[in-house]
């Protein structure tokens, strides 16, 4: 599994924000035997309104559909993409290569 972090800005707050999502994924998995993390992806600072600029997105989509991982996690949909046809869009690419999304 891996989980997805980001934040739109670099505020103290916002990173305040990203540092208790690394955390609680970190803990989730200790606590869910059947989880094994391939890797925290994440993007800091970020509007998720544009993936171009989301290098970790766009890293975690790539080794989705590269086998590496079955479950992505994310704290929110709006933690995922700030628009629907984006979220839509790679939600049903990760379903298309049985890539699961919880949010």
């Amino acid at each position: 599994m891996a989980p997805y972090c980001r934040v739109s800005t670099d505020s103290a707050e916002q990173m305040a924000s990203y540092d208790y999502q690394v955390a609680y994924y970190e803990q989730k998995v200790r606590e869910n035997a059947k989880w094994e993390l391939a890797k925290i992806y994440s993007d800091a600072g970020i509007s998720g309104t544009n993936v171009d600029k989301r290098l970790g997105f766009q890293e975690m989509i790539r080794d989705a559909v590269a086998g590496e991982f079955d479950l992505v996690i994310t704290k929110s949909i709006s933690r995922f993409g700030r628009n629907t046809k984006g979220v839509l869009e790679y939600t049903r690419l990760l379903k298309k290569h049985n890539v699961a999304v919880l949010f």
